[in-house]
Parts: structure tokens; C-alpha cells; sequence
């Protein structure tokens, strides 16, 4: 979506009403943003302290400060061992002892051993050793520093017959100004805030298009005063008409790409009216205004009705459907679709209608859960543990390893940035994992497959973490999600429980071990890391009950699968346009 500002002043109101971050005001970005530039900008500065024999300690703290740096161990032993000379008084560490340094020695070595005075093609070619250096520090930036090199190799021809020497300064600051004038693909967020000019040759599905008035829309400009619109016509040069109907194209070809468009405007006694140009809209699409009561305006709105359907629809069971049922087997996920609307689990596993399977262009939290499932399950099976010392090391590596199968990553510069985000994050995962091992926590399994019978069903279950504490069994389940949505399952209210994924795990561990599990867990895995009770155990008999009640009703013929009363599961639904919700509108 964009909002399109007649008027690219309009943009301070947005910047200062936005107060969620929601809106993307910027222009666009540059290399800048990269953390390997970060790095590299500050090298040169690096290169003249070496060159003088002392380096102060804390402007090196600040250049090896960088996220994806500190993963790698020996810059967290360098910096370890710096802030401890800081702790004692010590300022400044010397160059031999520096170069000493596995780190600074193994990346870093030959680039800040250049010659002070070279021609710029020697200085390209050192800055070029570098980047394949640092490459291995900077995985999900690999692709954008490839395109950096390939920049050097084109400054290495214009500069390669100029034999005139530099300092190292002069030579990095022409190297550096050519890199910064690089530009990449970041990510935006969903609303953009742009004027006309800056959204030429960019589509969008939906516009809106304020303080679409007269006096913003066309835009005026101080210059038609002093000369009129007949001299400029006859020199050719743009008149205010020109520059019109210019503005006029550029929010055609917008609005005829975008499926649909909201403009706005306000009008009062002081003379404000809406743009001319919206009078022509009218006239040519044969457009009505709706107009809003200033007092009852409300942009949010929580009822919600669908229309024209006047029946629910609902769907008998016969015996055939009944006998298919009783051999179903039932987990969770299936149990929560059911609970949530009947019509949808009939829909999705009696007639076996799935979701459209299309190639994951980005890569969204499904698949950051999923692949962070894959990497803790992978290192159990490696006997590798939070407690080791190469955990993170081993984390980070099969997390990269298992993020290069999606195209949408290997492919995309925005999936990468978004990518190390969550790479930068992992840090916190092992360390919360350390911390619960601390606690006194010993997993025994991963990703156990459990299959039961409960009163002649079926259940089943995969257990993300099983863990001993002292006599105990402990459960955990992964949620990749921010914190306030996952909700525990509070008390024995199982009706209102959005996910009963905790209790059910109670009975398959109740069932496969013959013990209940002491506690149960969410980890989330993002947003605070932290492990977060989700079911008390004494209501265990109570799920039971409930659960009992819920798959008689499924294999009872006289309970048709009906749809849900609860509106507002059907607004993300796969199947809203098998069911016919999608045609009433959700907003009285």
C-alpha cells in the first residue's frame, strides 16, 4: 500500500503522527545500511593508528562493536582481553601486540600493513583482498559484498594507467565515496509514504491519496508569476499546463495499476476545496463522494457481519464419513482447526482440500519456525549442547546452512537483510538454553513422534523437547512468535484456549511413559527468549474430559460440520472463498 503525498511537504504530518513506526518515509537506502560497511568505513582510521605504533583501545572496542563480528570467537577473546586492559587503566595497546592477535592477524593483517604511499589501483586491490577476507564474518552479506568487488574491478580499469601515488587516506576516501554510492534492495515496510515523483515506475495494490485540494493539487510554482502562460508557450517553454498534466499522467498510470485507490480531501469556509483534478476523475468515472460526519468519524471498527449470505452452510454426516472419522488420526494442529470452525476441518481433512502451495518468495516466520525446529533438532542428534562451547558456533553455521535450501534467500537481498535479523538473534536463543541447562534441565529427546490410543482414538504428536529435571519429565514446545501471542492455557477454560497443543502433549507423554510431565513450556524463539509455563498440570483430567467431549462430537452423525459464529477467524482463512464468506463486507 502507498500514500501518496500531492505535496512531498505533507510528509512531516505522517512522520509525526506515526507513532507505531508504520510508515515507510524513506526514499530509499543505501549500502550504507550493511554491517560489513560499518566495519570497513573505520579500517582507515585503524590503518594510521597502526602506522603510529599505539592504537587507543577503546575506538578498536567500537570497530569490532559490530553484530555479526562479535559471533566469530576470536573477536570475543579480543575484546574480552581489552575491556580487561581498560579495567586496568590501560588506553592504549600497541601495534606488535595487535597484529599478534589471531583475528587481526588471519582478516585484517595485509590490508592495514599497506604502504602509506600508492598509486589507487594498489589501494583497490588491498581493499579487495579485504572484502574476500571478511567474507566469512559477514554470511548474509555475502552477496552484496560480491557486487562491491565487482564495483572494484570496475574502478581498477579507470584508475589502471594512472601511475600518480596517494596517501592512504586520499586513495580510501576515493574508494569509500565509490562503494557508498552503491545502492540495495532493504526491506520496507507494508505502508509507504511517498510523493508522486518518487513513485513513478513503482506499483502498488492499494492508494490513498490525501489533501487531494486545490491549492496542493496541481501544484503551483512561484515562477508562473513572472512570466504568464502565453510568453512561456511561445518560447516552448513548460508552462503550469505542462507540468500539470505531467502530474496528472504520473497518478494515472498509479492509480490504473493498482487495484484500488482512496483519495481524500477536506473543504471548508475559508475557501479549501477539493483538487479540479478529482472533478475530472468524477465526470470521466462517473464517481459519487462519500461523505463523513466530522464528529463520528472512526477508523477502527470492531463489529462485523457478512452479507449477502443469508444461511450458514453446514454439511451432514453419513456413515461413510463417520467410519473415516473413527480411523482419522488426531493431533493438535487438526484438533485446533476443528474446535475452531468444524466447516474447515471438513473442508481440510475430510475432503482433503489443501491451501495453495506456491514457492516462498519471502521468507516468513512459518518458515524462520521451521527452520530453527531443523537446526535444534539436528544439533541433538549431534549430541551437541547448549553447555558446549562451539554451540553457538555450530548454531549459527547449520542456520545458515538451512536457510541457503529457500531460493527466496539465496536470491533476494531483502530476505538476507530480514535473514540477519534472526541470525543476529541466535546469540539469545543458546544463551537461554545455557541458562535453563543451568537451572538443572537435561533434554532426553527432540522432535519425538508419539502415537496413542485415547477411548478408541487415534492421537498423535510430534514433542519438540523433552527434558528430565531432577524425577520430572518437562515438556517444551517452540513458538516462533512474538510473546503476547502465544497465550498459556489458562486454568481448565479449554473452550477459550486458542492452541491446545500443551495438554494433548500431557496425554501422549502420559500415555507413551505411563508419568505425567511435571510442567510444561513455550520457548519463544524470538522477541524475549525466555521459556514460558503454558499449562497447569493439575487441570490434566479436566482436558481429558474436554477432550473426550470434543472428538465424540466429530464422530456424532447428528452434528453436522457447521461454520464458525466467530467472525474474525475467518479474515486470514485459506478457505474464506469455498465457504462464500469473502463476498460480505467485514466493516459495518
Amino acid at each position: 500500500m502507498a500514500v501518496i503525498m500531492p505535496d512531498t511537504s505533507c510528509k512531516t504530518y505522517f512522520i509525526k503522527l506515526d507513532y507505531y513506526n508504520i510508515f515507510d518515509i524513506s526514499a530509499g537506502r543505501d549500502i550504507s545500511a550493511c554491517s560489513f560497511i560499518s566495519f570497513i568505513k573505520n579500517l582507515p582510521e585503524l590503518h594510521s593508528a597502526i602506522k603510529s605504533s599505539i592504537i587507543e583501545i577503546e575506538s578498536l572496542i567500537n570497530i569490532l562493536s559490530n553484530d555479526m563480528l562479535q559471533k566469530n570467537n576470536d573477536v570475543q577473546l579480543l575484546l574480552e582481553k581489552l575491556y580487561n586492559m581498560l579495567k586496568d587503566n590501560k588506553l592504549y595497546i600497541n601495534k606488535d601486540e595487535l597484529l599478534s592477535e589471531s583475528f587481526i592477524n588471519e582478516y585484517l593483517s595485509t590490508f592495514l600493513n599497506a604502504a602509506e604511499n600508492n598509486t589507487v589501483l594498489e589501494y583497490i586491490i588491498n581493499y579487495k583482498m579485504l572484502l574476500k577476507n571478511i567474507m566469512p564474518l559477514f554470511l548474509l552479506e555475502q552477496d552484496i559484498i560480491t557486487e562491491t568487488m565487482l564495483l572494484l574491478d570496475k574502478l581498477a580499469v579507470i584508475y589502471k594507467n594512472i601511475d600518480d601515488t596517494l596517501l592512504f587516506e586520499e586513495a580510501s576516501y576515493i574508494i569509500m565515496n565509490e562503494i557508498n554510492n552503491l545502492s540495495i534492495d532493504l526491506p520496507k515496510k507494508e505502508i509507504a509514504v511517498t510523493g508522486i515523483l518518487e513513485s513513478r515506475n513503482v506499483d502498488y495494490d492499494v492508494l490513498f491519496i490525501p489533501y487531494m485540494t486545490e491549492d496542493l493539487f496541481p501544484p503551483k510554482n512561484a515562477k508562473d508569476l513572472f512570466i504568464n502562460t502565453e510568453i512561456r508557450s511561445q518560447f516552448k517553454l513548460p508552462t503550469f499546463i505542462d507540468r500539470e498534466n505531467l502530474m496528472k499522467n504520473y497518478l494515472y498510470q498509479l492509480m490504473d495499476n493498482a487495484k484500488f485507490t482512496i483519495i481524500s480531501y477536506s473543504e471548508n469556509s475559508s475557501g479549501v476545496r477539493r483538487s479540479s483534478f478529482i472533478e475530472e476523475l468524477a465526470v470521466k468515472n462517473h464517481l459519487t463522494a462519500l461523505k463523513y460526519a466530522p464528529k463520528t468519524i472512526s477508523l477502527i471498527q470492531e463489529d462485523k457481519y457478512f452479507y449477502p449470505k443469508d444461511m450458514e452452510l453446514s454439511i451432514e454426516k453419513n456413515d461413510k464419513i463417520i467410519q473415516y472419522l473413527k480411523d482419522f488420526s488426531y493431533s493438535a494442529s487438526n484438533l485446533n482447526v476443528y474446535i475452531a470452525c468444524p466447516f474447515k476441518f471438513y473442508l481440510q481433512y475430510v475432503l482433503g482440500i489443501q491451501e495453495k502451495t506456491e514457492p516462498a518468495e519471502n521468507i516468513d516466520n512459518k518458515v524462520f519456525g521451521t527452520v530453527l525446529h531443523n537446526v535444534l533438532k539436528i544439533l541433538f542428534d549431534r549430541k551437541i549442547s547448549a553447555a558446549d562451547k562451539n554451540y553457538l558456533e555450530e548454531f549459527q553455521s547449520e542456520f545458515i546452512k538451512q536457510i541457503k535450501s529457500y531460493d527466496a534467500y539465496l536470491y533476494k537481498n531483502v530476505e538476507q537483510f530480514i535473514t540477519s535479523i534472526i541470525y543476529n538473534d541466535i546469540p539469545k536463543i543458546a544463551a537461554a538454553e545455557k541458562a535453563h541447562i543451568k537451572n538443572g534441565y537435561e533434554e532426553i529427546n527432540r522432535e519425538l513422534s508419539i502415537n496413542v490410543k485415547f477411548n478408541n482414538f487415534k492421537i498423535k504428536g510430534i514433542i519438540d523437547k523433552i527434558e528430565k529435571y531432577k524425577n520430572d519429565i518437562i515438556v517444551t514446545d517452540y513458538k516462533y512468535k512474538n510473546d503476547d501471542k502465544v497465550k498459556a492455557v489458562k486454568n481448565n477454560d479449554f473452550e477459550k484456549a486458542e492452541d491446545i497443543q500443551l495438554p494433548l502433549y500431557a496425554l501422549l507423554i502420559d500415555k507413551e511413559m505411563g508419568k505425567l510431565p511435571a510442567d510444561l513450556f513455550y520457548f519463544i524463539l524470538k522477541e524475549k527468549f525466555e521459556y514460558k509455563h503454558g499449562f497447569d498440570i493439575e487441570f490434566y483430567d479436566d482436558f481429558k474430559d474436554y477432550l473426550s467431549s470434543v472428538l465424540n462430537d466429530i464422530v456424532d452423525i447428528n452434528k453436522p460440520f457447521e461454520q464458525t459464529k466467530v467472525y474474525k477467524k475467518c479474515d486470514y482463512c485459506p478457505y474464506i472463498s469455498v465457504c462464500g464468506r469473502e463476498n460480505g463486507f467485514f466493516n459495518k
